[in-house]
């Protein structure tokens, strides 16, 4: 997640013997839908006159969330090819952190404990009990920081996928010459008639919008008053919310700095690779 999955996968359909997908994330390997969904509607998800079939998987990455992905698709593919990108683990989980905050915390209710400073005295009271277990710095337990622990998420593919794994650099992946990187990867994924194309792009915006503490605040109060909701059934209120203090344009560090000196001392331990 937040290390251009999207973009990859975008850039993948292009190609004619590749078919991405026509869910973004299936999830299927994952504990849940593995149990609940059919070997056939997993695969009226992709092409069936393409011969290489590939999905976008961040979860398929985080193995202390979703135990066992690894096992299941090599159960169902032993020879499969997977592709795992790496980016700086501390920019990789603050970009993650930024995007819930950007969405203005209403989705991915568990990693609210991120936002406590920022949030209301009234919303701190009622929420306490429920994510107090989800402490500040506590970074053992926090979902985001272990995604980023790139060792211990690509253990169990080594070690079943020795010979089918390529770890991709997300500078490299993104960067100006990344024609070159496409190339490798066709050639890795068995592309037999490879384009010489760039990397698309996800996820761009004009302006960094984020809510103000005036627009949590009423979010907290009232249903109706969810920034993006609001923001997506009617999108001319952008600048009459930004004109209130509702939204702002973010411009400086966003985050505090004494959470980067703790992540980077976390991730400064071997054992948290």
């Amino acid at each position: 997640m937040k290390a251009a999955t999207t973009a990859l996968a975008m850039t993948l359909n292009e190609l004619e013997e590749v078919s991405m997908g026509r869910v973004k994330e299936t999830d299927f390997f994952t504990p849940t839908k593995f149990a609940t969904t059919t070997l056939d509607e997993y695969h009226k998800n992709f092409d069936s006159n393409c011969p290489i079939w590939g999905e976008v998987a961040p979860n398929y990455g985080k193995r202390d969330t979703f135990p066992g992905v690894a096992q299941r698709i090599f159960n169902y593919k032993p020879e499969a090819k997977i592709l795992f990108i790496k980016r700086e683990p501390i920019a990789r989980a603050l970009s993650e952190l930024k995007m819930y905050y950007e969405e203005g915390e209403i989705t991915h209710q568990s990693k609210i404990h991120w936002f406590k400073n920022r949030r209301s005295r009234r919303w701190k009271h009622q929420n306490a009990s429920q994510f107090s277990y989800y402490s500040f710095g506590d970074f053992d337990s926090n979902p985001i920081v272990q995604t980023s622990r790139y060792d211990f998420q690509l253990q169990p593919y080594r070690e079943l996928f020795p010979n089918s794994l390529l770890i991709l650099d997300f500078e490299n992946l993104t960067g100006h010459d990344s024609s070159s990187y496409l190339a490798k990867i066709q050639e890795f994924i068995g592309v037999i008639t490879p384009l010489d194309f760039k990397m698309k792009k996800a996820h761009s915006s004009k302006t960094n919008l984020i809510p103000s503490e005036l627009s949590l605040s009423l979010s907290e109060k009232s249903k109706y008053l969810q920034t993006k909701h609001l923001l997506h059934r009617m999108p001319f209120l952008r600048k009459i919310f930004l004109s209130l203090g509702y939204l702002r344009i973010q411009k400086n560090t966003w985050f505090s700095p004494s959470l980067e000196a703790d992540l980077q001392r976390f991730f400064d331990k071997a054992e948290n690779q």
